[in-house]
């Protein structure tokens, strides 16, 4: 039986985790995750979710601030199978339904049915600087830190993004 609110979650390990890929510029992340990952979801029509460069923007400033962080791009002819939807109970063992210091598990759960309501899937690429941590700022990487190495450490399909951060940045507000 699907979760409560028909939320998509699934993890899973393709056949791309653990690849290094390298960024030119701030600005082509999008572009060389992109190419990288392409030819293991050939199936998979990828959209940068990179509207007026905001989505880049947004990734290298999370980045810097944590050394890891996830692209998001859009599936916009994703067709979910049953595999696709954990129970509400897997959700509460996986942490993306729980009490944090930002909202509850409720306020949560309106939340994530928003996004659901939305009808938009995404792929999360979870991607880890390669970098010496003293060189990342908490504003972003630096310009003078390209071209850099990225590693793929993650890939998550759902319908909300901001499931990475209740399970993994549950203490920060967004």
């Amino acid at each position: 039986m699907p979760n409560s609110i028909k939320l998509i979650y699934r993890e899973f390990t393709p056949e791309f985790s653990g690849a290094t890929i390298n960024v030119s510029t701030p600005s082509n992340v999008y572009t060389a995750v992109r190419k990288t990952i392409k030819p293991f979801l050939p199936d998979l029509k990828l959209k940068p979710n990179n509207s007026g460069g905001e989505g880049a923007s947004n990734f290298n400033r999370n980045l810097g601030r944590f050394g890891f962080h996830w692209l998001d791009f859009l599936l916009p002819e994703y067709q979910a199978t049953a595999i696709d939807f954990p129970t509400d109970q897997e959700l509460v063992k996986l942490g993306v339904l729980k009490d944090t210091e930002i909202a509850t598990k409720e306020g949560w759960r309106k939340k994530l049915a928003e996004s659901v309501a939305n009808g938009e899937v995404f792929l999360l690429v979870g991607l880890e600087a390669l970098l010496d941590r003293n060189k990342i700022r908490l504003s972003g990487i630096p310009s003078k830190c390209y071209p850099l190495e990225l590693k793929v450490h993650e890939c998550v399909v759902t319908h909300a993004p901001v499931c990475q951060y209740i399970r993994y940045r549950s203490h920060v507000i967004a």
